[in-house]
């Protein structure tokens, strides 16, 4: 309703997605995507879960009933060499992801970001903005396009190929 309420006022919309909370799965994270797609929102932001400090899910409790496992990374942005008192330091903001558990492997993980990837360039960057509207036209599941180029590039020699291997690589060496 919200979708069709903010076409009628010509407004964009917008929603998010987290990947890796407990219980996710390739099968759900894929679905929920569809949903959010083929619903008409102009703009999904998938994000990864985050292990807040001081929160239920960062608890060993919550890591091990999910058998989380879980990296670092360094915020985009969020680092600096400064100076203090005449004393020069770095400054790092850095944030705990999960990137597993019980329900989701590492593998899957990986898979569901490059599924990520394909959103952001084929329905968030509104470069198939008339292909869509033709999709759209003929009831056609946009999200069921997006999917299928996804798969015919992980699964034959193409030439985007490389662009997704690049993505995972980037995916897992800014980790630790």
């Amino acid at each position: 309703e919200i979708v069709k309420n903010a076409k009628k006022a010509e407004a964009n919309t917008y929603t998010e997605i987290i990947l890796g909370l407990p219980g996710d799965t390739v099968e759900a994270h894929t679905q929920s995507l569809k949903s959010v797609v083929d619903a008409g929102f102009n703009v999904v932001r998938m994000y990864q879960m985050i292990l807040l400090p001081q929160t239920e899910m960062a608890e060993p409790e919550s890591r091990d009933k999910y058998q989380l496992q879980t990296k670092f990374r360094i915020n985009p942005r969020s680092f600096g060499h400064y100076e203090f008192f005449d004393e020069p330091f770095y400054s790092v903001e850095f944030e705990e992801i999960c990137i597993a558990d019980s329900t989701l492997s590492h593998e899957d993980y990986l898979n569901c970001r490059e599924l990520n990837l394909s959103i952001e360039i084929f329905h968030n960057s509104g470069m198939f903005k008339e292909l869509h509207g033709f999709f759209q036209f003929l009831k056609i599941s946009w999200f069921d396009l997006i999917h299928q180029c996804y798969l015919s590039i992980r699964n034959h020699d193409h030439v985007l190929s490389s662009l997704y291997d690049r993505f995972r690589e980037g995916s897992i060496i800014g980790l630790w």
